[in-house]
């Protein structure tokens, strides 16, 4: 259909599903909502690039707290610091996003407060 297409140009759109962000004052935002949705959530909200930056600064100190390595005693191996899009908590069963300490051997992956809990 036409308006299908001229919305695919307008907005250069190469896949399907898309989501284009639009503000309050009525202009683009973003073209990439969808990404911005997957990778952030509700978080990203209003989002703005300023939000995504913010938000990056807020996960960089978060990471620059939590040490680089660690050893649970439920895990043969070393557990290294990692920025995870999304992950499954071995001790927990829980999804995580962002800050995981993970196996590189066996992929195990722990949340870190679920690291801390086991101290």
């Amino acid at each position: 259909d036409k308006t299908r297409q001229d919305l695919k140009r307008i907005f250069n759109i190469k896949e399907i599903p898309t989501l284009i962000l639009i503000g309050p004052d009525g202009k683009i935002l973003s073209t990439n909502g969808r990404n911005m949705i997957s990778l952030y959530g509700a978080m990203a909200f209003p989002f703005t690039e300023a939000r995504i930056t913010e938000i990056e600064a807020t996960l960089t100190k978060e990471g620059e707290r939590l040490p680089q390595k660690v050893q649970d005693p439920k895990h043969d191996h070393e557990l290294k610091l990692d920025m995870a899009k999304a992950y499954l908590c071995d001790a927990c069963k829980r999804q995580g996003r962002f800050w995981a300490f993970s196996c590189d051997i066996c992929n195990y992956d722990l949340h870190p407060a679920c690291v801390e809990e086991t101290f």
